[in-house]
């Protein structure tokens, strides 16, 4: 019985407490839901990167995030109050988000179409020629001076009628 009494007083104060729950105001400045998943996308990506290889990041004295926020005029706190605000917002936030995880695998799947199509090239060159530089790939007739300029060497292919004319 004791229990069954602690059960109801338990799910009274529950169904209170959550009565008084407050809205988050729309900013005056609120991100547009189109600007919104932009900014979105491009922090998914650099922090990713940043995830990567962080080392690089601090090397450079890059902060991603703040990089993000000027690429998009933006500020972080009305990055903050805009995320706030459509978070709150839970049908417009899931909109947001899907959008957001759509064009990530939109561009996913472009680059791994790209890479796809860089090993294809990769297989139809010879190992051979892979390995060579086209720059090293010089005529027996043409033959470079020590400053890296190209000349015809007149002892190999003596110059035709056309050459002198």
């Amino acid at each position: 019985m004791k229990r069954k009494a602690l059960n109801i007083v338990t799910t009274v104060l529950l169904f209170a407490s959550c009565q008084n729950v407050e809205k988050v105001e729309k900013p005056k400045d609120l991100l547009p839901e189109d600007k919104m998943v932009e900014v979105l996308i491009d922090l998914s990506i650099i922090n990713s990167a940043r995830n990567y290889n962080k080392q690089q990041f601090e090397e450079f004295g890059i902060d991603p995030d703040q990089y993000v926020f000027d690429k998009h005029g933006v500020d972080s706190l009305q990055f903050e109050r805009s995320n706030n605000y459509y978070s709150d917002n839970y049908s417009t936030y899931e909109d947001i988000y899907s959008r957001v995880k759509d064009s990530l695998q939109l561009k996913k799947s472009k680059l791994d179409s790209l890479r796809t199509a860089e090993e294809k090239m990769k297989d139809t060159i010879p190992a051979d020629d892979r390995k060579r530089d086209s720059l090293d790939q010089v005529p027996p007739d043409i033959q470079r001076s020590r400053t890296g300029a190209m000349y015809k060497d007149s002892l190999v292919a003596p110059p035709s009628v056309e050459d002198i004319q």
